[in-house]
């Protein structure tokens, strides 16, 4: 079939189409028409310049207490054998005053709670102490303040970290600890050799075991 029966076939409005769309691709010489080049790929001009993304903070975990995921059962109280004896502060995250707690001793059996005076003696304080696990999830909730600035200071291995248990005091008066967030400090067992415990002015300390 010759080219003009082709063309003879094709309806006008087909006829026209094409030739609109020629048109529209190509300028006076044939070349592409810079306005719609534009309008494909925008100049650099044009192009708002993009920000650096902030530095990430730390990501902390979601969980009610904000400690590092634990593998172990959420109240599962931790044993006497763990937590009685002697604690030495090693480290301490927060406010710079609580650096003045570093190489302090912590004394905990069924009869006192405190620290121990450079005399060798615990201050008297807390009589008749006794800790308990910690389930309620507003308690934690309550709690998850005031230990945030220690977890990625202190960067424990988040499979070592145990359940958030809280210290009272035998005669229901005294207090160990802050007044605030709930009227005494809190800890978490890291393994059988270490504790992290909150302490006053926002301060949270890393204690271990002697020796």
């Amino acid at each position: 079939m010759s080219l003009p029966a082709v063309e003879a076939r094709l309806s006008p409005w087909l006829v026209a189409a094409a030739l609109a769309l020629g048109l529209a691709g190509c300028g006076s010489a044939g070349e592409p028409r810079a306005e719609n080049t534009a309008a494909v790929v925008p100049s650099v001009a044009t192009i708002d310049p993009v920000e650096p993304a902030p530095a990430s903070p730390v990501a902390m975990p979601d969980n009610a207490t904000g400690a590092p995921p634990s593998t172990r059962t959420p109240g599962e109280e931790a044993p006497a054998a763990q937590v009685e004896g002697r604690w030495q502060v090693i480290d301490a995250a927060g406010p710079a005053s609580g650096r003045a707690m570093i190489g302090r001793t912590l004394s905990f059996t069924d009869t006192a709670l405190g620290w121990v005076g450079a005399d060798g003696k615990v201050e008297a304080g807390c009589p008749d102490p006794f800790y308990h696990v910690v389930i309620d999830p507003a308690h934690l909730r309550n709690f998850a303040p005031a230990f945030a600035v220690g977890w990625p200071k202190f960067a424990l291995p988040a499979d070592r970290v145990g359940a958030m248990h809280v210290w009272e005091c035998g005669d229901a008066d005294s207090i160990f600890g802050p007044a605030e967030p709930a009227a005494g400090s809190a800890f978490f067992p890291v393994g059988g050799n270490r504790l992290v415990m909150n302490w006053n002015d926002g301060t949270v300390l890393l204690l271990r075991r002697p020796g």
